[in-house]
């Protein structure tokens, strides 16, 4: 299966955390998303968390619209954090074996569900690990 996603929606304004006062995105989202599309939309708040990025990184095959075909299932993930943007995240199955993430404005990403037949490699630690820069002495 292809994991397929919208441009993300990063947020902007600072965030306050144990550093002080950082940009939105912080440093490490940002050094997460490089080489994903992204943009800024709505109220100024963090959208797009480090967490939330490392799972963009290890999960998403590509980025761009929807690709064709029959829907099989969806899925919602709605967060509580109120803004003036949605906060909820569609996930798609489409026929063909495709998983999509379609536009979507939340502050954090979601892991995909293991619930349809999948011929994909599910090391996610080692992936992760791999992702940030994380090397087994």
């Amino acid at each position: 299966a292809e994991v397929v996603s919208s441009p993300v929606n990063v947020g902007s304004g600072t965030v306050k955390c144990a550093h002080g006062e950082l940009p939105v995105p912080a440093p490490a989202t940002m050094k997460l998303l490089e080489g994903i599309p992204v943009y800024s939309h709505g109220q100024p708040m963090e959208r797009t968390t480090p967490t939330g990025a490392v799972l963009l990184k290890v999960f998403v095959d590509s980025f761009g619209t929807i690709p064709s075909g029959v829907i099989e299932r969806t899925g919602y993930g709605i967060g509580d954090h109120e803004s003036d943007l949605v906060n909820v995240l569609q996930g798609v199955l489409l026929e063909g074996g495709h998983s999509v993430v379609p536009h979507h404005d939340h502050e954090h990403a979601h892991e995909h569900p293991h619930a349809h037949p999948h011929e994909h490699s599910h090391d996610h630690e080692q992936k992760i690990k791999e992702t940030c820069g994380i090397h087994n002495k």
